[in-house]
């Protein structure tokens, strides 16, 4: 089976964003010892959650989208408090982007909605 990007390179990603194990062990509600065994996850909601405590893209841990800059994980672990909505913001934009792009591969809502976090009113607001 072909492994995807959280899998293959899950522990160097932590090392480039400047997260320890044992931070992101507890973020995900692990142990430590048991990272290895979360990189090899081909759960889809387990793999979001890493993305989300990461701070990068899903798509780009499921190998959808290209690693991202160096720039781009050199500035995530300096990200301010006060940026947090922003940043909110600029996820819910993006994960209407993506979902659009599932509705036009005819994905369900239901899917939809359970890996890009939307509600099903704003699902529903993409199809018009």
């Amino acid at each position: 089976m072909h492994k995807i990007y959280f899998e293959e390179k899950g522990e160097e990603l932590l090392k480039k964003l400047g997260i320890p194990k044992t931070v992101f062990a507890q973020k995900m509600g692990i142990k430590k010892q048991n990272v290895k065994v979360l990189f090899k996850s081909k759960n889809l909601e387990t793999i979001r959650r890493a993305a989300e405590v990461m701070g990068v893209p899903f798509e780009f841990l499921i190998g959808y989208t290209e690693e991202p800059s160096k720039e781009y994980l050199e500035s995530l672990p300096i990200i301010s408090e006060s940026l947090a909505p922003a940043i909110g913001w600029a996820k819910r934009l993006r994960s209407k982007e993506i979902a659009k792009a599932m509705l036009e591969k005819g994905f369900d809502d239901v899917t939809i909605m359970n890996l890009t976090g939307l509600t099903e009113d704003e699902v529903a607001a993409l199809k018009d």
